[in-house]
């Protein structure tokens, strides 16, 4: 059996202790863990905008979901923006 085929099976397990596991990657690959937690629900909703050069659209979505004013909107979305262009130079 694979590593990808066994790491499906201890994730699909409902009796894995994932505090363990997560400990161990953090140890091995923090970033991995940063990643996979890296971004809330309005910031996944906006990506595709950002990507698309549309950050007043962006804005705009992230202050309808999220309901704060518009210097927030905009300081969260130009945020996400400098941890999106972080990551992509990690890669």
């Amino acid at each position: 059996m694979s590593y990808y085929a066994k790491a499906i099976d201890i994730l699909t397990n409902p009796e894995t202790d994932f505090r363990d596991i997560v400990i161990q990657i953090a140890k091995m690959n923090p970033q991995a863990v940063v990643d996979a937690v890296g971004f809330n629900p309005w910031e996944r909703k906006c990506i595709p905008l950002i990507r698309a050069d549309k950050k007043i659209g962006a804005i705009k979505l992230c202050r309808e979901l999220t309901g704060i004013p518009l210097k927030e909107a905009k300081d969260a979305v130009e945020e996400l923006m400098e941890r999106m262009e972080k990551m992509e130079q990690m890669e």
